[in-house]
C-alpha cells in the first residue's frame, strides 16, 4: 500500500509540474503584444487589491508570479501602453490599480494621443465586419477615452494635466466620416475599397494621426483574422517545417501538449484564431498587425 500511494504521490507531483510548466509556456511570448499582456495578467488571481500572504503561496504560484512580472519586464513601452490602455479604457474595476499580489508592476500609462490609437484600433476592429455607421464608431470612442480619463484620476495613475487631456480629446475628436472618407465601416465586401480610400487621403495629407492610424491597424488585424480562419492543416506543417520546430517544440512554445499539435495537422481538431495567432507568431510568420507600435 505505501508503494501504492508513494507512486500517487509521484504522479501528481508530474501532474502538477506539466499544469504549472504548461502555463509558464504559454506565456513565453506574452510580452510581444497588448493582448498577450492582458491574457498573461489576468491568469493572476491575486492580481490589483486582491493579496495573499506570501507564505501561503506554493512555490509553484509564485514562480507563475514571477513569469507574468518577467513578460512586463521584456515588453516594449508601446507594448505596456496597449495593455493599460485595453484595461483602462473598457473600465475593468478587478484589474485596477495595475498590481501582482501587493507589488505595483511596471505599467506606462499612455498619453490621449497614445491611448487613442490602441481605442480606436479596438473598437473599429469589432465593427470592421459590420454595417456600423462610423459615427457610431466614434461615439463608443468617445467613451472609451472618458472611462480612461476617468480611471486615471480615480486610481491616483497621473496628474489632473493627464486626466483633462483625455476629456478634451473627447470633446475635440473630428467627425469619423470625414476624417476616414466613408460613413460606414461595412466590411468584408469593402475592405479593398476602405483601404484605397483611407490609402489615398494619407498620401493626399488629408488624413493622419492616431484615428487613422488605429483604422488601419483594425482592417489589417481584421485581415488577418481571415488567413487564420482559413488555416488549413498543411499549413500549419508547412509554418513548422518551415521554421525548423519539430511537434514537441512547437507545442511547448504556443502552450499545447505534442499530441495537440499532431491532432492539429492532421485536422482532427479545430484551429482557435488564439493557437492560430500563435502558431504564426512561433514560427516567426506573425501577422503584420503585430508589428505595429
Amino acid at each position: 500500500m505505501e508503494n501504492v500511494a508513494a507512486k500517487n504521490s509521484e504522479n501528481c507531483d508530474v501532474s502538477e509540474k506539466d499544469f504549472w510548466g504548461g502555463l509558464v509556456a504559454k506565456l513565453q511570448r506574452a510580452h510581444l503584444d497588448p493582448d498577450g499582456l492582458l491574457f498573461a495578467y489576468q491568469t493572476i488571481p491575486v492580481r490589483a487589491i486582491n493579496v495573499q500572504d506570501e507564505g501561503a503561496l506554493s512555490a509553484n504560484s509564485k514562480r507563475f508570479i514571477e513569469a507574468v512580472r518577467e513578460q512586463f519586464r521584456k515588453a516594449e513601452p508601446h507594448v505596456r501602453r496597449g495593455f493599460a490602455t485595453k484595461v483602462l479604457a473598457t473600465g475593468m474595476p478587478f484589474d485596477l490599480p495595475f498590481a501582482l499580489n501587493g507589488q505595483p508592476l511596471d505599467v506606462e500609462i499612455p498619453t490621449a494621443d497614445q491611448a487613442l490609437g490602441f481605442i480606436v484600433s479596438d473598437i473599429a476592429w469589432h465593427d470592421v465586419a459590420d454595417e456600423n455607421e462610423a459615427d457610431d464608431c466614434l461615439y463608443e470612442v468617445q467613451q472609451a477615452l472618458l472611462r480612461t480619463g476617468a480611471n486615471i484620476r480615480d486610481f491616483g495613475l497621473g496628474d489632473d494635466e493627464l486626466v483633462q487631456s483625455y476629456f478634451l480629446k473627447e470633446q475635440n475628436l473630428p467627425p469619423l466620416p470625414e476624417l476616414i472618407g466613408m460613413d460606414h465601416l461595412g466590411m468584408p465586401q469593402n475592405v479593398r475599397l476602405y483601404v484605397a480610400t483611407i490609402h489615398q487621403r494619407v498620401q493626399a495629407g488629408t488624413a493622419s494621426g492616431p484615428i487613422v492610424e488605429g483604422m488601419l491597424r483594425a482592417v489589417i488585424r481584421y485581415l488577418d483574422d481571415l488567413v487564420i480562419e482559413t488555416m488549413r492543416p498543411e499549413d500549419i506543417v508547412a509554418f513548422r517545417s518551415r521554421a525548423g520546430l519539430t511537434q514537441a517544440q512547437l507545442g511547448e512554445i504556443i502552450g499545447v501538449s505534442r499530441q495537440h499539435v499532431y491532432a492539429l495537422e492532421k485536422g482532427r481538431f479545430r484551429l482557435s484564431a488564439r493557437l492560430g495567432h500563435a502558431i504564426m507568431a512561433a514560427c516567426s510568420a506573425a501577422p503584420r498587425s503585430s508589428n505595429f507600435g
